[in-house]
């Protein structure tokens, strides 16, 4: 049998494992968004929207948004 000493350092590695393994994914899932937030700037770039400020920029794709979602 093992003995409660054993039982907690194993049970402590697969904290840590676990503890490892979200850290890889929110660094996987940090990679994606800056990834999609980078295409995102290409497109803006592509539709020549680029030299519009901020402001109108946010508020001309929340009005294609609505559309394209109706």
């Amino acid at each position: 049998m093992k003995t409660v000493t054993e039982e907690k350092v194993k049970l402590e590695q697969k904290k840590n494992r676990l503890a490892a393994e979200e850290t890889r994914l929110n660094l996987k899932e940090r990679k994606m968004r800056t990834r999609h937030l980078i295409e995102i700037g290409g497109l803006v770039v592509k539709a020549e929207l680029d030299h519009l400020a901020k402001q109108p920029l946010t508020h001309y794709m929340a009005s294609k948004a609505a559309i394209v979602s109706q």
